[in-house]
């Protein structure tokens, strides 16, 4: 093995080793706060938005030391970022319930594929979430596609939770997405400057509407599958999962 392809080997083992430190270590300062201190505090779109800086910052300089002009799309990225966050979120309330990023809802042909979905302990579906770097892509219909969207989830699976969450209001109309009902309650809008503007580290000025209540929203959902399921069992059953409970500090998981 040369030394160019051992660095490279040892870069790659060591990023892995990052961010398995990185989640964990998100997840005890989420941990550390209560529900109105996340609220207040937003550690995880601040999380979310110093990803998407720091990554922009890093394809800069290695488009210029390679010489690289295209850029790798955000996309992708921006919803790693909003899934690592809302999973290390609930498995710091001890609700490590299964987030997914980019699975079919079912195997029938054509079956929507949510950017992130989150499923309950018993695997079923609670809540979507589509991310979008911004909606400049589809400046006149993006409303329309999202209502249709959502009407398919809600059909296919009653009872889950469509939610939209949108990296930044630059290069885009944000007035149609402001004047929503469900602006701030289903819809959110991370920044208000362009990703490459976002300060160092991120102010609340840079910030317009913090991903903290939806993950908040879709804590509770998990937990009211929970307990749903808890009530579903036989009498034995639900003592045995009441110890647990007290066994674990309160915690499900």
């Amino acid at each position: 093995m040369t030394a160019s392809i051992q660095l490279l080997d040892q870069h790659f083992v060591a990023t892995y080793e990052a961010w398995v430190r990185i989640a964990d270590t998100l997840k005890v300062d989420i941990a550390d706060l209560t529900d109105e201190a996340f609220l207040t505090e937003r550690p995880a779109t601040k999380f979310i938005l110093t990803w998407m800086r720091s990554l922009g910052e890093f394809q800069t300089k290695f488009g210029k030391l390679f010489g690289r002009i295209k850029r790798p799309p955000k996309a992708d990225e921006f919803t790693a970022a909003v899934a690592i966050g809302l999973e290390q979120f609930l498995a710091a309330r001890g609700f490590a319930g299964r987030v997914a990023s980019e699975e079919t809802i079912h195997q029938a042909k054509g079956a929507t594929r949510p950017d992130i979905s989150v499923y309950s302990h018993s695997g079923q579906l609670l809540a979507t979430v589509e991310c979008k770097t911004n909606l400049g892509w589809n400046r006149k219909e993006w409303k329309d596609q999202m209502d249709k969207r959502t009407e398919q989830m809600r059909v296919s699976c009653p009872g889950s939770e469509s939610f939209l969450c949108v990296l930044t209001r630059s290069n885009w109309d944000y007035s149609e997405f402001e004047r929503s009902p469900l602006c701030g309650k289903q819809w959110f809008c991370l920044s208000i400057v362009p990703v490459g503007h976002i300060s160092d580290p991120v102010a609340d000025s840079d910030m317009l509407l913090p991903i903290e209540p939806m993950f908040l929203d879709i804590l509770a959902k998990v937990r009211t599958g929970f307990v749903e399921q808890i009530l579903r069992l036989s009498p034995d059953d639900q003592e045995k999962i009441l110890r647990s409970l007290q066994a674990n500090g309160g915690n499900p998981c």
